[in-house]
């Protein structure tokens, strides 16, 4: 699969500095509720696919659902 990625400025600045890949077809990575990763100290977030859907990490975890990581946002 692939995200579509329609860049925000602030000013001249984007406000998305960069972006990881975390699963892929080779290796798949789960996190549950207590283990969703914490991206840049608080500054970034990771994207999920929970069985609620696709959301960010901070939904996930006031939705209670742990799920794929599929990618990193900061």
């Amino acid at each position: 699969g692939f995200f579509r990625v329609f860049p925000k400025y602030e000013g001249n600045k984007p406000v998305l500095r960069g972006a990881e890949r975390v699963s892929k077809l080779s290796g798949r990575k789960y996190a549950a509720v207590s283990d969703i990763p914490v991206v840049f100290e608080g500054y970034g977030t990771c994207i999920m696919s929970t069985s609620r859907g696709v959301m960010d990490g901070e939904a996930a975890k006031k939705a209670n659902c742990g799920g794929e990581v599929l990618c990193y946002l900061w």
